[in-house]
């Protein structure tokens, strides 16, 4: 079923019932189920709220992780790539070099999204599912339980930070560059 789901949702059709449906599969018994059938959202706005309010029922670490990705694919000025938003996720501050051991694994890492944000699989690009959920964020001044000018504060912290890695301020002379400290340099600075 939740392939099916997916499928639907990859053609960019029927959001709000796919959203309706993710949120009924969630519930655990049939009376569960009856239950959030019977309370689901007239709207993609409440369809929203739902699935934000699901989110942040998560673990506390799933539901930070949803936040700083889709925190990241909202506020970022282009589209991220997986690669670029690994990256992102991965910075802390007072970092002094990226450390890959904070990669989430690639193959869940937009689980804890619960369906908000996927892959465009032709450019490899992050995306929030609707261009209707960048207008949600908009209007709420929020993203999950972050004010927007706290997530914008947070990515300005982390690209400085980026900025400051011994890979990106290296030496750059002919004799100091290799492969590695060039792909560093560019792949995230492009934020």
């Amino acid at each position: 079923m939740y392939k099916i789901v997916s499928a639907i949702l990859i053609t960019r059709r029927f959001l709000l019932p796919v959203l309706q449906i993710r949120t009924v599969l969630e519930a655990r018994t049939p009376r569960d189920r009856r239950e959030a059938l019977d309370a689901l959202p007239p709207n993609l706005e409440g369809a929203f709220g739902i699935t934000i309010q699901r989110i942040q029922r998560q673990p506390t670490a799933w539901a930070k992780q949803a936040t700083k990705i889709l925190t990241w694919i909202h506020l970022a000025e282009r589209p991220l790539s997986v690669d670029e938003l690994l990256e992102a996720y991965a910075v802390r501050e007072g970092d002094d070099d990226l450390d890959r051991s904070g990669f989430p694994s690639r193959s869940t890492l937009l689980d804890c999204c619960l369906g908000l944000a996927m892959i465009e699989k032709e450019t490899s690009t992050v995306r929030l599912v609707h261009f209707s959920l960048q207008e949600y964020f908009k209007n709420k001044g929020q993203i999950l339980d972050q004010p927007i000018q706290e997530g914008h504060e947070n990515l300005a912290r982390a690209c400085l930070t980026y900025l400051m890695f011994r890979s990106v301020t290296a030496d750059t002379s002919p004799e100091a560059t290799n492969s590695d400290q060039d792909e560093a340099r560019t792949s995230t600075l492009l934020y």
